[in-house]
């Protein structure tokens, strides 16, 4: 039983860790294009 916690623990906790990376790398993205088409908006304006 203690083998199964520990490897149920163990999922659980890769498995959030995993979740973080990819939202992480999600939310990069989008903050990423976000920043990109402002300053392009901005520099045509001025331009």
């Amino acid at each position: 039983e203690d083998s199964l916690i520990l490897i149920a623990v163990g999922a659980s906790a890769v498995w959030v860790f995993g979740f973080r990376i990819v939202w992480a790398g999600i939310v990069t993205l989008l903050v990423g294009a976000a920043a990109t088409a402002l300053v392009r908006r901005h520099r045509r304006r001025r331009g």
